[in-house]
């Protein structure tokens, strides 16, 4: 008893102290996405090339949504 309780307040304090280390980092974006752009999102070149959207309209009379993937020029 007293070896699972020593070990329960190891794994406690590491985690406590893991938690500490990431809040230092300070506040991140919300979201959580920390990807980084560079340069500017909607250039000209970037307008040019081919890319996926995502497209979707309505279907019959009760307005069930259908959606897809649509290869954009």
């Amino acid at each position: 008893m007293k070896i699972a309780l020593t070990t329960v307040a190891a794994m406690s304090l590491a985690l406590v102290s893991g938690l500490s280390a990431a809040l230092a980092d300070g506040p991140r974006p919300s979201g959580g996405n920390t990807i980084v752009q560079t340069g500017e999102p909607h250039s000209a070149t970037d307008r040019l090339l081919p890319h996926y959207e995502w497209q979707y309209h309505y279907i019959g009379t009760h307005g069930r949504v259908e959606g897809y993937w649509a290869l954009v020029r």
